[in-house]
């Protein structure tokens, strides 16, 4: 009859006696993920005899009518959850069992009684906790390359087979620039939350370079130019810039048509760029520029292109909300402004790629794409 037993008892039964296994020791698990030792009735017989001494080690038995019954007995064990890897795994990312929680959508309370289940499922201590601060103790240190290995394997198992396999779902956590972030990925939001109703997505605006691994990221959007890395990299396109001005600006100073026409206007700095190079067909210039308002903030320096302040050199995914809603317009649309940086999407190396992290990219593709057909050439009405 089927039989569960502790490790130790499994482990003596190996030692101890190896024909034990001859007369028909066998390891499963179950739905629930019980450890069962299935005996043979001779094998069964074989274990409880005197000089084996493992009946001794059986604290508790259960049989289906309480009953201790040679061919028949379970003795239930605790086994860990993945549910509990899982939120060890965040709590050591985020040095906190409230936000380790928070993250797996627990209580505080929850969480702490979780970790201390999980802390008894492997009779050690994981983490050192005082009512100031939170560390990983030795043993917690490599529980946790272990836990990151194993469920980075549970999620690839568990998207290898059935519907999982290729239907977007789950949580997704997403890393960007805060500006990017704020101003271009709104729109992406709404339509992959709408396209994919079975997903969650935890979004970190943030300019530090984040450890992708530690903090659990999925997928991490960055711009600039990329290093020789380790890291899983989708180019996702040039970072494209373009001038703008509003159109009381060109309303008063009126509308360049030859890059060299910038050096009588009013030029937006940002972060100390006074050389402008702008290319079409025919040549590929560098114009030396100058202006009366200078910042090393993104943010400012499109604010003050809105408010008339001159013209600016901004990334198209900043501004393509404003000219398409005719607060900005194009100058010198026929001319383009070569890219020295590129936005990229980022893999943390060794992890598994969710369908819905592909899902999720994909739709950042799309949308940078449409960037460029969505935005006038030159605004229309800025001369009224």
């Amino acid at each position: 009859g089927p039989l569960a037993c502790d490790w130790e008892a499994a482990a003596k039964i190996k030692t101890r006696t190896a024909s034990a296994i001859n007369l028909g020791v066998r390891i499963i698990y179950s739905s629930t993920f019980t450890l069962k030792l299935c005996f043979s009735e001779s094998a069964y017989q074989h274990a409880f005899r005197p000089s084996f001494g493992f009946k001794n080690n059986i604290s508790r038995i259960y049989t289906p009518d309480h009953r201790l019954n040679h061919g028949n007995i379970i003795r239930k064990i605790r086994i860990m959850k993945i549910e509990d890897v899982m939120l060890f795994e965040r709590i050591a990312a985020l040095n906190s069992i409230s936000a380790g929680g928070a993250a797996c959508g627990l209580s505080a309370t929850v969480s702490s009684d979780r970790l201390k289940r999980l802390e008894a499922d492997l009779g050690c201590t994981l983490l050192n906790r005082t009512t100031r601060s939170l560390s990983l103790t030795d043993q917690g240190r490599r529980f946790l390359q272990h836990a990151r290995d194993l469920l980075d394997q549970y999620e690839v198992a568990r998207h290898s087979v059935g519907r999982m396999s290729d239907v977007p779902a789950g949580l997704l956590r997403v890393t960007a620039p805060s500006l990017f972030g704020m101003k271009f990925l709104p729109e992406v939001l709404s339509s992959f939350l709408t396209d994919y109703p079975e997903t969650r997505l935890n979004i970190n605006l943030s300019d530090e370079i984040l450890n992708y691994t530690a903090e659990g990221i999925d997928v991490a959007i960055r711009i600039g130019k990329l290093k020789d890395s380790t890291l899983v990299v989708r180019k996702l396109g040039d970072s494209q810039r373009v001038l703008c001005a509003s159109p009381s600006y060109i309303r008063c100073n009126g509308m360049p048509s030859h890059p060299s026409d910038l050096e009588q206007h009013n030029c937006i700095i940002f972060v100390g760029e006074h050389s402008w190079r702008l290319r079409n067909d025919q040549e590929d210039v560098r114009i030396n520029v100058s202006g009366r308002f200078d910042t090393n903030s993104a943010e400012m320096a499109t604010k003050a292109a809105l408010d008339g302040l001159g013209i600016a050199l901004r990334s198209l995914w900043d501004i393509a909300a404003d000219l398409e809603g005719g607060r900005l317009v194009r100058v010198l649309p026929d001319y383009e402004v070569p890219s020295e940086m590129s936005i990229y999407a980022i893999y943390p190396p060794g992890r598994f790629v969710s369908p819905a992290a592909k899902a999720f990219v994909n739709m950042v593709d799309r949308h940078l794409s449409a960037l460029e057909f969505k935005t006038p050439l030159a605004g229309s009405g800025y001369g009224k």
